[in-house]
């Protein structure tokens, strides 16, 4: 099912069947089974995307609205061992800018969404839910005219 979203102009966003939008301007695809860390980074790379990037309370807001009670792998991780620190999947750091984004419990190196809050108290090859992120498809209407 295509998602249709028309702004002025002629002119659509569009997000791929089995996906859809929690507001903003993004894409979200919400795994109806499980996997491991990586497995989940794998499958959301063969699908042009990433793994979740909650980069302010905002959007950790919107998004776990459409959640249920469960474990989400999200991009969120300190598997590089020269870098012992938190870093998205676009390789930015964690920051303390980002209000209201915490890790708890952090004793492990790949994080995950329960509720409104980022947890890595789990082995990364357990399975878990997952969630990808990416940008709408464009289309721009022309007149032929």
């Amino acid at each position: 099912m295509m998602i249709f979203h028309f702004s002025s102009g002629m002119s659509c966003t569009l997000c791929p069947t089995n996906w859809q939008r929690m507001g903003g301007d993004t894409c979200y695809y919400i795994s109806s089974g499980k996997n491991t860390w990586e497995g989940s980074r794998t499958f959301c790379a063969s699908q042009h995307s990433t793994l979740l990037m909650i980069k302010d309370k905002e959007k950790l807001e919107n998004v776990s609205r459409y959640l249920i009670k469960e474990n989400y792998w999200i991009g969120l991780s300190r598997r590089n061992t020269e870098r012992p620190d938190w870093f998205w999947e676009d390789t930015t750091a964690l920051s303390t800018s980002e209000k209201g984004i915490s890790v708890y419990s952090g004793k492990n190196p790949c994080a995950y969404l329960l509720y409104k809050y980022i947890y890595a108290d789990q082995r990364c090859d357990e399975n878990n839910f997952w969630i990808c992120e990416k940008a709408p498809f464009q289309l721009r209407l022309t007149d032929n005219q």
